[in-house]
């Protein structure tokens, strides 16, 4: 009988940890951007696997009005756009390719890689991309993994700031990537940064920016997660001692 109650419990509390693990490890929203080859929308490049694609256009528009792009995964709308160089040319902002740069990175990973949201501007004025994420419950925690990775960059060694664009509603920690184009990625781990972001609104909003060197700046492909809740974390924590305790007092008697 006493064993029963140790593998009821053991299991109940089992599946309560698989459960919180699969709610993190599964992201609410994953982007991978790539550019339309050619300029074709007709042939985006590749998608990472487990990712949405999102390809646009190099230059990403005409200088007026200001380009951007969107794109809605569910009940997420995602836009993008860049930062002009001298006040009102756009033209450094768009997507890019890099596929035959990209050609000696595990192909399991390569495509998220080989292509990226880019702004080519050779400025360390604060300068670089934005990105907006609308759908996301106001006042809650995400985190958000970010890359940035150029295969193509091989003479600047280029670190790139993530955080919350300034003069939104968004607030949290920044983070921070050094793109270059070696050593190569060999997870999608690599080149990348997660920071913790909360808005007042239903949008997130998000600016990325070179700080040294002229690499420009690149956004490959992003993954929006909920925080675990405190509760939560907490619950987990007081099964599992009560799966020791239960042990304990098992191998006591």
């Amino acid at each position: 009988m006493k064993s029963r109650i140790v593998s009821s419990v053991a299991a109940i509390v089992a599946a309560l940890l698989l459960q919180m693990t699969a709610a993190v490890a599964v992201p609410l929203l994953a982007v991978d951007f790539g550019r339309n080859v050619g300029n074709n929308p007709a042939t985006p490049s590749l998608v990472q696997p487990g990712f949405n694609g999102m390809a646009g256009n190099f230059p990403l528009g005409p200088n007026s009005p200001p380009p951007s792009l969107s794109a809605t995964f569910g009940a997420y709308t995602v836009t993008v756009s860049g930062d002009p160089y001298q006040s009102t040319d756009y033209s450094r902002v768009g997507f890019e390719d890099t596929a035959a740069a990209a050609s000696g990175i595990d192909p399991s990973i390569r495509t998220l890689y080989e292509d990226a949201l880019i702004n080519n501007l050779d400025l360390n004025d604060g300068s670089g991309l934005n990105l907006s994420i609308q759908g996301v419950t106001p006042n809650a925690q995400y985190r958000l993994k970010l890359w940035s990775y150029n295969a193509e960059n091989t003479i600047y060694s280029t670190p790139t700031s993530f955080g919350p664009r300034t003069g939104s509603t968004t607030s949290g920690t920044s983070g921070s990537v050094t793109q270059f184009a070696s050593p190569l990625p060999t997870s999608l781990n690599d080149y990348s940064t997660t920071i913790i972001v909360s808005s007042t609104t239903n949008v997130l909003d998000i600016h990325a920016a070179s700080t040294a060197n002229f690499g420009g700046t690149r956004l490959n492909a992003f993954e929006l997660n909920n925080v675990p809740e405190p509760a939560a974390i907490c619950l987990a924590g007081i099964n599992a001692m009560m799966l020791i305790s239960i042990r304990r007092w098992r191998d006591a008697t």
